[in-house]
């Protein structure tokens, strides 16, 4: 029999949060849907701290995140989730609104036990209980299904962990209906697309997209069918590492000139459990009938894909050459982000839903990777956790720390009512109702 309220003892303390690391909330085996556990079942079998899915290296979160994926544990079986709870006078709280956080990486990297994604400070002074699923990625998660057709069981992975949330979730002190999702990336894609997925009703009430790539969603087909047939080969074969070997070969080989190229794996229309292509606008007006959403994207996005680029800097700055470069990187800004962002916020409002549209340009005034993508995350979980990141923007930690602590309270203030002003933080954002 399940115990009424998780024991504080099974959290680490951090100051005035506690907490709850490595949960399991299912298992898998490959390809499969995620069988989903109890909450007893998920603590008699925690790991901490919380294995990545396997996955390739990546230059982007080496160099932006410091992920040393010489120490960082891998596993395919990886479905676990960490909760972050604000104490109460010492224990633990009644009824706190919960914020679910889903990592980016392009659907191929990251995973909850970054430290750049530690929301002990959103959750502190937001006092929001904030949870992290881990899911599958890359071909493990977006690519088949169990019998080697298409399948996306990463998705189903992150529909498993919103159902954990909506059972569980009172046992530490959170409200299962004040749900916020949220997701930065391909984060932002899995909210957007679990906007639309069946069998979320109710199990969150606000959304917050962050630079979702919308311009990769389209015309997605030619280079997905190219990654199938040169995994397919792979993907059953007992050591996974041979799988993924394979996927950054198939990544690095793919023929795809389209946006589609900058995000190799994404979930798919038409496969379960997402409406097929032609009922996609009918699902998320549904949505929007019950679901409040905050959506925007950053002004010079591209801008920190070059930071591996020793010549970049001096580029971007240089008196001819620098504009034209200026001019490249806020086109593809708004083809890859910006216009979809618009266009879906739009959408959105005319089926009748609650919307706020925010641009970010944080750091623009300070550094040649200004408004760029990422730019906002050291704002939301904290500069601390993002020492020695381009990220950090030149700007002096008290500054940091004072627009910070307006964007977590932003943030926060949007999961608990659904609602924010209509706001301009100079140089920092903008923030309108649509």
């Amino acid at each position: 029999m399940e115990k009424d309220r998780i024991d504080l003892t099974e959290g680490q303390r951090r100051g005035a949060v506690v907490q709850f690391q490595g949960i399991r909330y299912a298992r898998a085996d490959r390809f499969a849907p995620p069988r989903r556990l109890t909450l007893a079942e998920g603590l008699a079998d925690r790991q901490v701290p919380a294995p990545y899915a396997l996955q390739n290296k990546a230059a982007l979160e080496q160099l932006i995140f410091g992920v040393d994926y010489g120490q960082v544990d891998q596993a395919e079986d990886c479905l676990y989730l960490t909760v972050t709870v604000p104490l109460a006078q010492g224990d633990l709280p009644e009824k706190m609104p919960v914020m679910v956080w889903f990592h980016g990486g392009g659907f191929s990297n990251g995973g909850i036990a970054n430290r750049a994604y530690d929301p002990s400070l959103l959750a502190e002074e937001g006092q929001v209980i904030v949870v992290a699923a881990n899911y599958r990625l890359g071909a493990f998660g977006f690519l088949f299904d169990e019998e080697g057709g298409p399948g996306h069981p990463g998705f189903l992975d992150q529909l498993a962990a919103l159902v954990w949330v909506n059972r569980y979730i009172d046992r530490f002190g959170g409200d299962p209906e004040a749900v916020c999702i949220f997701g930065q990336s391909a984060g932002g894609t899995s909210v957007h697309r679990l906007l639309a997925a069946a069998g979320t009703s109710g199990l969150f009430q606000r959304a917050i997209i962050q630079s979702a790539p919308f311009g990769t969603l389209d015309q997605r087909e030619r280079m997905e069918g190219q990654l199938a047939a040169a995994l397919r080969p792979f993907a059953f074969r007992p050591r996974g590492e041979d799988l993924r070997e394979a996927q950054g070969q198939a990544q690095r080989s793919v023929k795809e000139w389209r946006h589609a190229k900058y995000m190799h794996f994404a979930p798919r229309p038409g496969v379960n459990p997402l409406p097929a292509g032609g009922d996609l606008d009918k699902a998320y007006a549904e949505a929007a009938k019950r679901v409040d959403l905050l959506i925007g994207a950053n002004s010079r996005e591209p801008s920190i894909y070059l930071a591996k680029y020793s010549w970049f800097p001096k580029l971007v700055q240089a008196p001819v050459l620098g504009p034209a470069l200026e001019v490249v990187l806020r086109y593809m800004s708004r083809a890859i982000f910006q216009k979809g962002t618009r266009a879906f916020a739009r959408q959105y409002a005319a089926a009748g839903g609650r919307v706020y549209h925010y641009t970010c340009s944080w750091g623009e005034d300070s550094s040649v990777f200004g408004g760029c993508h990422c730019a906002e995350m050291p704002l939301v979980f904290g500069a601390a956790a993002y020492r020695g990141s381009p990220l950090l923007m030149n700007k002096p930690a008290r500054e940091i720390d004072q627009v910070g602590r307006r964007i977590r309270r932003l943030w926060t203030d949007f999961a608990k009512s659904g609602r924010v002003p209509n706001l301009t933080i100079p140089r920092c954002i903008r923030v309108k109702r649509v």
